[in-house]
């Protein structure tokens, strides 16, 4: 039971901050994506994955100084006993899948040569 409610109130943060990041970075031209949203246990911190088109790490930091009006934000949309503490963090899943594509090709233009 409080697994699928953590699930849903990471939903939840989700979607509200796609919204709320898509506004605040839309005036600096970047595109950012939520990619996923990680609760502690307690629900006092909430690790936010995110991808950007432009500058991953430029965005990473914008959104860091910005975490306490997105809280803020947050806090006025959901109705939670404690809105948690947000850090921003890079998603390397995408990269990672980038490399491993890269690898395989490799692979399969050896394998073609030989």
């Amino acid at each position: 039971m409080r697994e699928r409610r953590k699930e849903r109130i990471e939903k939840l943060i989700e979607q509200e901050l796609s919204v709320d990041i898509h506004e605040i970075l839309e005036l600096a031209g970047d595109i950012v994506t939520v990619k996923k949203v990680l609760l502690s246990k307690d629900f006092s911190q909430a690790k936010v994955y995110i991808t950007a088109l432009q500058n991953n790490d430029r965005a990473v930091e914008v959104l860091n100084n910005k975490a306490g009006h997105l809280r803020f934000l947050l806090a006025r949309k959901l109705n939670l006993r404690y809105t948690p503490k947000l850090r921003f963090l890079k998603d390397e899943e995408e990269e990672k899948e980038r490399r491993l594509d890269e690898l395989f090709e490799k692979l399969r233009n050896k394998e073609e040569d030989s």
